[in-house]
């Protein structure tokens, strides 16, 4: 029950902003941020390669910090989050992901399942106010059709920032 009361705790900061559009690789709709340790993500082209904070860790600190207790709480170290705003992602692996990403699902909507292909064989998992784990580098995977509002959150590290930060 407390993860449940943290993510509406954190949709209730998400609902007071506007979710900058981002480009994704797939065709999907949808809106999503970016916040912790970036490389590429967050920032513009010409500063591809930045190792650095992303600026939304400023812009909107409150969510930041709600973000950095959800991965207390959760147990889950991680370089980056991921909010992601009624967007369905295609098929699709992690390519600049290292290890596993923890992946939660939250707000008023119906269907929305995460799908992963493990050894060929498709693992549909609700991930509504429901946690998991797995290595979306590895493992091919993509969201089921939802109706309504849909946010979910992903904990991860990516193979540039981890590299970076374990050098320095």
């Amino acid at each position: 029950m407390e993860l449940k009361n943290k993510l509406d705790n954190l949709q209730k900061e998400l609902e007071k902003i506007k979710m900058d559009p981002k480009s994704f690789k797939s065709k999907g709709k949808g809106k999503g941020l970016v916040f912790g340790k970036v490389n590429r993500f967050g920032t513009s082209a010409k500063n591809y390669g930045y190792f650095g904070d992303s600026t939304n860790n400023i812009k909107y600190n409150i969510i930041y910090d709600i973000l950095l207790d959800l991965s207390n709480h959760l147990n889950f170290e991680c370089t980056t989050f991921q909010i992601n705003y009624n967007f369905k992602t295609l098929p699709h692996y992690d390519k600049n992901n290292i290890g596993n990403t923890l992946i939660v699902a939250f707000g008023d909507y119906d269907g929305g399942e995460l799908n992963v292909n493990i050894n060929n064989e498709i693992e549909v998992i609700d991930i509504k106010y429901k946690q998991h784990i797995f290595n979306g580098s590895n493992n091919l995977h993509w969201t089921n059709d939802f109706v309504g509002n849909r946010y979910s959150l992903m904990f991860f590290n990516t193979k540039k920032i981890r590299s970076h930060t374990e050098k320095n």
